[in-house]
């Protein structure tokens, strides 16, 4: 199975406030659309929440992943290149402690409890929501990490869209959008439709340094190119809504299909194996509004995915049998959300839900897996002045079919926000939370996939305690077009897990999970923000953020005190953009510090500097953009030798990669032209 493999060097390492009215010439109210809603819901909440307008992706060589990569304490780990499996980690957590979320559905499989975010393509999202730490309970079992929210495009207007790029290493992208949406001024209801179809493709031939997998020796290390990296994958997305001033209907699809190449350890090249994957996942809501005046909105919905994965590798390059494996996994999850308004100041949300996922893997021959979860959470929100206080609970009930037991995890948590400045200049908030968190075990964690990864069935339900602080400034208070603005924002956060789940990866590059004893993250998470607007034609913006990422083992033994796998301590990004009329010109710098990706600090990652630069022509309703990444061709940097030996450089090169052995791309270019109506 293609997750099986990648998950190995993975994890080394709601919905609504207040609908928003639209008032039309006959007096009839047509409900917002549920990317607005939670807008309003992300704003008045006291979670660390960025939320990200991704509408003009078209005009650009982006990604889901690229998007999230630039937000502070969000860290994006990839395989390699274009199509390469990539996941993220917020806080220093692992990638099965984030949840994502696809218009309110789960991405995750079943088998690796993550979510591949290289087979999300940007040009099918409107908006991007990360909630840092603290999240509406009523979204799912959310770890430490915390929330990603995609929500795909809701249209305004009927339009049609269309962009294709060209770039590095035979990559290409060809991207179609189209919508519909009559306007409800002369009618009772309204309806919409869109649609995306978006192929991405790259034949992956970039060079790579190749150290043979020998660090301290340099002189067996050549430049090689990077073969079987290849990929291709089609993706289709469709969105139908109807709304009257009583109902909202809305349902959601995705469908994707993936040919991708497995390329192997940069030392030791995979010429053959392959992966690939067929998905399909849906969802379905409806939501009443104006039940009574103390039950303003009731919501009622369906989600279904189903999977098929395979992993051929037929002359064993990546384990150590030859393997052709096909499994298939499915997830079913009905639920309900009930908003209550008793009072002027106290807004209530009750959810419930069952799912009920599946894994069979009939190659291996094993039995099917199978697991059922009931979950249920309240969460109130009370303003008191310019305090607001949400109090929070959920539980989860989890029924493994071959296990007699259930696990119950409860998740209660706290969050304040408090308003201490308000004047028209200047606004200063601030937030704090606590929380408690539980996370069960993957099936790909119990048992395995007998190749790359060993299963362990003692494994146990990690558990965890996390908090923040965070000031936020804005400068002036609201926002107006042409007017400078300031964004800054600064947290500080802890968290403190019991039984971490683990990956251990050997000297024959298998890996298996335990539970470490206790671990600790201490961190610190910046940005900021500014536009200047000098005239109508005329602009420049810059933003930054930057992380420190403390953590460190707790158990007694030779791993006390080092840090955990996969985490560097900073990272840094920083954009530099003006816009001289049709001219826009951006520069972008990448930093992160090394991270070792094993227990005792004897493995690591190189440092990264990476440069970008891009330019964008603005003709109408035409964009031309030409992009570089990685402009200075950085593909290996020079580290401390660990450990040094007199005679002997003092520093070694080490190749640049997210996963030790996993090269990423040099310099990359791309041209994108994009036409249509935003």
């Amino acid at each position: 199975m293609r997750h099986a493999t990648l998950f190995v060097c993975l994890l080394l390492c709601s919905r609504a406030a207040h609908a928003q009215s639209e008032e039309s010439d006959v007096d009839v109210v047509i409900r917002s659309s549920r990317v607005g809603e939670d807008r309003r819901r992300v704003e008045s909440g006291t979670a660390a929440v960025t939320s990200v307008d991704v509408r003009d992706s078209l005009e650009r060589w982006s990604a889901t992943e690229e998007i999230l990569d630039r937000l502070a304490g969000v860290r994006v780990r990839r395989l390699g290149g274009l199509g390469s499996f990539s996941t993220l980690s917020i806080r220093g957590s692992t990638a099965a402690q984030v949840l994502v979320l696809l218009d309110g559905m789960p991405l995750h499989d079943a088998a690796s409890g993550t979510a591949n975010l290289a087979a999300v393509p940007l040009s099918a999202l409107e908006r991007i929501d990360v909630y840092r730490g603290d999240a509406p309970a009523g979204l799912g079992p959310a770890g430490p990490g915390g929330v990603v929210a995609l929500w795909t495009r809701q249209p305004r207007e009927s339009s049609i869209r269309a962009s294709g790029t060209m770039g590095s290493f035979g990559t290409r992208r060809l991207t179609l959008l189209g919508s519909a949406a009559p306007s409800p001024a002369t009618a009772s209801s309204r309806l919409w439709l869109s649609g995306n179809l978006s192929y991405e493709g790259t034949d992956g031939d970039y060079d790579y340094y190749d150290d043979a997998g020998t660090e301290l020796v340099s002189s067996d290390d050549v430049v090689r190119v990077r073969r079987n990296a290849d990929h291709r994958s089609l993706t289709g997305n469709l969105r139908l809504g109807w709304a009257n001033p009583s109902l909202r209907l809305d349902a959601s699809t995705l469908a994707s299909a993936s040919d991708t190449g497995l390329p192997g350890l940069g030392a030791f090249p995979a010429l053959r194996a392959r992966s690939g994957q067929t998905r399909a996942l849906g969802s379905l809501r409806a939501t009443f509004f104006d039940l009574s005046e103390a039950l303003p909105r009731l919501e009622v919905h369906l989600d279904a995915l189903a999977q098929q994965d395979h992993i051929d590798d037929p002359d064993a390059e990546l384990s150590a049998t030859a393997r052709r494996e096909r499994s298939i996994t499915a997830r079913a999850t009905g639920g309900a959300t009930l908003h209550a308004a008793p009072s002027g100041t106290l807004d209530l949300r009750l959810d419930a839900a069952l799912t009920r996922e599946t894994l069979s893997r009939t190659a291996l021959g094993e039995p099917a897996r199978g697991r059922t979860v009931v979950a249920g959470a309240a969460e109130a929100r009370l303003r008191l002045g310019a305090v607001r206080v949400v109090p929070a609970v959920r539980v989860d009930v989890v029924t493994d079919d071959d296990d007699a037991g259930t696990e119950i995890s409860w998740s209660p948590r706290l969050g304040v926000r408090q308003a201490l400045l308000s004047a028209p200049i200047l606004a200063l908030d601030l937030r704090a939370h606590l929380g408690v968190y539980g996370r069960s075990p993957t099936f790909l964690e119990l048992y395995g996939d007998r190749g790359v990864l060993v299963g362990n069935p003692d494994l146990v339900p990690e558990n965890g305690v996390t908090g923040d602080l965070g000031l936020i400034a804005d400068l002036p208070r609201r926002a107006r077009r042409g007017r400078p603005r300031l964004r800054a924002e600064l947290s500080v956060y802890a968290v403190e897990t019991t039984d971490l789940i683990v990956l251990v990866q050997n000297a024959q590059r298998t890996a298996i999970p335990r539970n470490l004893s206790g671990a600790r993250v201490l961190g610190l998470e910046s940005s900021v923000e500014s536009q200047i607007p000098v005239s109508r034609l005329v602009g420049f913006r810059a933003a930054g953020t930057y992380g420190l990422t403390a953590s460190e083992s707790r158990e007694r033994g030779p791993t006390f005190g080092r840090s955990l796998p996969g985490r560097p301590l900073h990272e840094l990004w920083l954009r530099l953009e003006s816009r001289i009329a049709f001219v826009v010109l951006g520069v972008d710098l990448d930093v992160a510090s090394t991270a070792y990706v094993d227990e005792v600090e004897l493995v690591r990652t190189a440092p990264r500097y990476l440069l970008g630069a891009d330019v964008q022509l603005r003709l109408g309703p035409v964009t031309i953009t030409l992009e570089a990444r990685n402009l200075l061709d950085r593909i290996v940097e020079r580290v401390p030798a660990i450990p040094h030996t007199p005679g002997t450089p003092a520093t070694l090169p080490l190749p640049l990669s997210d996963y030790a052995g996993h090269p990423l791309p040099g310099r990359t270019l791309s041209l994108t032209v994009g036409t249509g109506s935003p």
